[in-house]
């Protein structure tokens, strides 16, 4: 890294290449610490930076949850700050569920109805969801949630074989 940097008359020099070749590996370890520090203040990169996304926006840290769904909840937060809309509560729940949703709001009946449009079955985090949407509501609506799954028109499209080491649960929950 270091030697790519010098005049190549120094080349020759073995008490310099002595000098590159011990200042090299600290030199690389301080530009990865630096990439890793960049990572941290990205919310959609952050590792062991998500405890203080999460301190930041109120959220408890469960490390027993993956990265992935950690940085969905604190983007949903970053999302849910501010008036609640239905535009801002479909991408509080698409950060959620990882898919499309729509979010239809009855007002005559002070409902909210959440539709998984993009993923079939219940998101793995929906007690995230739940209270991230519960957060961000109107406190006079209530909220529905209409979750998709195969139908049998869907099912019978695969062959029974292709099914055979799936449980019914992962049949009508899982891409087929």
């Amino acid at each position: 890294m270091l030697r790519d940097l010098i005049p190549a008359r120094y080349y020759n020099s073995p008490e310099l290449a002595a000098l590159w070749d011990a200042i090299d590996p600290a030199l690389e370890a301080l530009q990865d610490a630096a990439y890793d520090l960049m990572d941290q203040l990205n919310a959609g990169t952050a590792t062991w930076g998500l405890t203080l996304w999460e301190r930041d926006y109120g959220l408890t840290p469960d490390v027993s949850e993956t990265y992935a769904e950690r940085r969905s909840r604190v983007r949903s937060h970053m999302r849910g700050a501010g008036t609640t809309t239905v535009e801002m509560l479909q991408g509080l729940t698409a950060a959620y569920s990882g898919g499309e949703t729509a979010v239809d709001d009855l007002e005559k009946l002070f409902t909210l109805v959440v539709t998984f449009i993009g993923t079939v079955g219940v998101p793995s985090n929906m007690d995230d969801l739940k209270a991230a949407v519960a957060a961000a509501r109107p406190a006079h609506m209530t909220v529905e949630y209409i979750i998709r799954y195969n139908l049998w028109r869907e099912v019978a499209q695969v062959t029974w074989g292709s099914l055979a080491g799936r449980t019914w649960h992962d049949v009508k929950e899982a891409a087929l």
